[in-house]
């Protein structure tokens, strides 16, 4: 019997193009081989996508999307930068704690004074859950009315508890 992890060494191995058979059993019985075919670019490490990611780590309980190209012209923000504009702040009382200063209308450009490359808010969200603790406080760099600001931030639990 081998596991996730046995998988994961096999496919690390690999080129960044393959097929592979796969011998694999159901109930207990032989399923034949299954044809596993690797395109480029599988071994992406983009794992915002996965629902589960909501459930792993801290939260800061907003939501945004993209500043639009002609608006980042105009603040002159490139286009390989973050620039996220806040459109819900929600509002349950420990998801206020965890971000008591941002408003609706701030534009994310980075987290703990760096400022980072262009990505969702999905892909925002997931690095901070990845890279924070719950009780780490750190800082959102945003701008708002052409003032760029550093805000406190705290993760906290997802639920509240």
């Amino acid at each position: 019997m081998f596991t996730d992890a046995d998988l994961q060494f096999v496919l690390n191995s690999l080129p960044e193009r393959a097929t592979v058979a796969l011998y694999v059993q159901r109930e207990g019985k032989p399923a034949g081989p299954v044809t596993l075919t690797l395109p480029a670019g599988w071994r992406k490490t983009d794992v915002s996508w996965r629902p589960s990611v909501f459930a792993v780590g801290p939260a800061l309980g907003f939501g945004s999307v993209p500043l639009a190209p002609g608006d980042r012209e105009a603040l002159g923000i490139p286009a390989n930068r973050l620039a996220l504009r806040v459109r819900q702040l929600f509002p349950a009382p420990h998801l206020r704690r965890a971000r008591p200063d941002l408003q609706v209308g701030d534009i994310v450009l980075g987290l703990n004074g760096e400022t980072l490359s262009e990505m969702t808010h999905a892909q925002f969200m997931t690095q901070f859950r990845l890279g924070f603790e719950f009780g780490q406080k750190g800082t959102l760099e945003v701008l708002r009315g052409g003032q760029r600001l550093s805000l406190p931030v705290l993760g906290v639990e997802p639920t509240g508890q």
